[in-house]
């Protein structure tokens, strides 16, 4: 007999991020790898080039899913290893708040330059 699903349990939401991450993740990161290496040679890979690609949402999105997935995935399967070494529940609560923490913090500033981004000003900025 198959166990229960009970999407409202933390473990399940915990296993659907995993294995839903996981999943996608070689996706993105294969198609990364393809575009950047395989069908542009890597010496024409210029801030120029870097900045036309990021002026496209298609790509921003790309790249901000990539992060999304990838600071997710690895914030869940930390806060597993911190649970199976910090038995003292003051030192594991604090370990996951820090883990948790620079997390939030990586997300913020990688969605701060995916958004804030602006092709124009770069391009000035590299002429001078």
């Amino acid at each position: 007999m198959s166990p229960k699903f009970r999407p409202e349990s933390q473990e399940s939401s915990s296993w659907l991020l995993m294995r839903g991450s996981g999943f996608l993740m070689p996706t993105l990161i294969i198609g990364h790898l393809v575009v950047q290496h395989l069908l542009n040679d890597v010496h024409d890979l210029r801030v120029e080039w870097a900045a036309e690609r990021w002026n496209k949402t298609g790509w921003r999105v790309w790249d901000g899913l990539m992060l999304l997935l990838a600071v997710g995935h690895g914030l869940r399967g930390t806060c597993q290893v911190i649970d199976d070494y910090l038995h003292k529940p003051a030192l594991n609560r604090l370990a996951r708040v820090g883990v948790t923490l620079l997390g939030f913090g990586l997300v913020a500033a990688g969605l701060a330059g995916l958004i804030a981004f602006d092709m124009d000003r770069t391009l000035e900025r590299l002429e001078k």
